[in-house]
């Protein structure tokens, strides 16, 4: 799973695999459109559909973050 998530995070931004701060959105690396290219990017590797519940900022904000929001989603299918 963590491998699938890091495709889909290095495909819309490099830099996000290396931050080891706690919000993507202060730092400058994610914005609502890359957001958008991600969650495509997800739902590609993981060939599903992410419902837009889960499209909040907590849910985007770190790596853990979106590997706690997939474990979820995936764990609900």
């Amino acid at each position: 799973m963590e491998e699938k998530v890091r495709n889909a995070m290095k495909a819309v931004n490099e830099k996000l695999l290396d931050y080891e701060g706690e919000n993507f959105f202060d730092a400058g690396l994610l914005d609502s459109l890359q957001v958008v290219n991600l969650v495509v990017g997800l739902e590609n590797e993981f060939d599903i559909e992410i419902d837009a519940n889960y499209l909040r900022e907590e849910n985007f904000k770190s790596r853990d973050a979106i590997l706690d929001m997939m474990k979820g989603i995936l764990g609900s299918v």
